[in-house]
C-alpha cells in the first residue's frame, strides 16, 4: 500500500530557488501541507524546500514523491531549507487516508471489493464539448476534461479540480478519457511506473501533478468465513487509526 505524508510538491525553478534563497534547483517546493497529515504534524509549511530523505539527495518532486510512497510505515528524516537555513523534519510515513477507509469498509464483502476496483485514483474523465467547455468557462483548452473528483481520494489529496483539462500523460498528449486510461494502465505496472505524471491545466494555470496509480490487491482483504468474528476488531482499528 502507497505511504502518504500529506505533502504537495512542485520542482524548482530559478526564481523559486533564488526567491527561497536556496542555492540550486535540487529538491521540491512545499505547496500545501493536508491537515493533521503526517507532514502536518512535522510541523513541515507551504515554501518549505524537500531536498532528501534519509540522507538522500533527491533532485525533483518525482523522486521524492516515489521515495515516500514507497516508504509506508517508516519514519523518514526530510532534509529542508527554510528561511535560508537547512534543518531536518522526521515524519512517520502513513498509507492513504481513503485506503484505510477501503480496508474497513472491503472486509465487510466480495461486493465492496468490485466497487474498490472501480474507484481507482478518483477521476472522472469526460469529452471537452461546447457545453462543457460553456460549463467551466474553457477557451481553447485541449485536452480531457476531470469533471468529478472523488472526495477523499487521491485525486482530490493532490489537488484536482472539476474542471481541469489533462492535457498530457507523461509525454503522450491526450484528446479522449479513453487515451488517458489507456497511459495510465500501461505504466502503472512495476516500481518505475506507479507514479504517472499528469500535465494539467487549472485554476492556478498549468502544472505537471503525479499520481500514484499501483494497484492494491483488494481481493486479498476479504473476510473469509473463518476470520469474520475479527472483522468488527479490525473496522475499529481501522477507524482508530485514521
Amino acid at each position: 500500500m502507497p505511504g502518504w505524508s500529506g505533502l504537495h510538491l512542485q520542482d524548482l525553478t530559478s526564481d523559486l530557488a533564488r526567491t527561497f534563497g536556496h542555492p540550486d534547483m535540487a529538491g521540491a517546493i512545499v505547496t500545501r501541507v493536508d491537515p493533521n497529515s503526517p507532514a502536518a504534524q512535522a510541523n513541515l509549511q507551504s515554501g518549505d524546500i524537500i531536498m532528501g530523505v534519509d540522507g538522500q539527495a533527491l533532485p525533483d518532486n518525482r523522486a521524492i514523491l516515489r521515495k515516500i510512497v514507497t516508504s509506508n510505515g517508516d519514519v523518514i528524516t526530510l532534509s529542508v531549507w527554510r528561511q535560508d537555513h537547512s534543518m531536518e523534519a522526521t515524519l512517520k510515513v502513513r498509507p492513504w487516508p481513503h485506503m484505510m477507509a477501503l480496508r474497513s469498509e472491503v472486509l465487510a464483502s466480495p461486493e465492496d471489493v468490485a466497487l474498490a476496483k472501480t474507484q481507482g485514483c478518483g477521476l472522472h474523465l469526460a469529452m471537452l464539448t461546447d457545453a462543457n467547455r460553456r460549463r467551466y468557462h474553457l477557451s481553447d483548452e485541449a485536452g480531457v476534461l476531470v469533471d468529478q473528483v472523488a472526495p477523499g481520494s487521491e485525486a482530490e489529496t493532490m489537488g484536482f479540480e472539476a474542471g481541469d483539462v489533462i492535457e498530457k500523460v507523461a509525454n503522450m498528449e491526450v484528446k479522449t478519457p479513453e487515451q488517458v486510461k489507456a497511459q495510465v494502465s500501461s505504466r502503472g505496472n512495476g516500481a518505475d511506473g506507479d507514479l504517472v505524471p499528469l500535465l494539467v491545466r487549472g485554476s492556478s494555470g498549468t502544472r505537471w501533478r503525479t499520481l500514484y496509480v499501483g494497484r492494491v490487491d483488494v481481493a486479498q482483504l476479504v473476510a473469509t468465513p473463518n476470520e469474520l468474528n475479527g472483522v468488527g476488531s479490525a473496522r475499529n482499528a481501522a477507524a482508530r487509526s485514521r
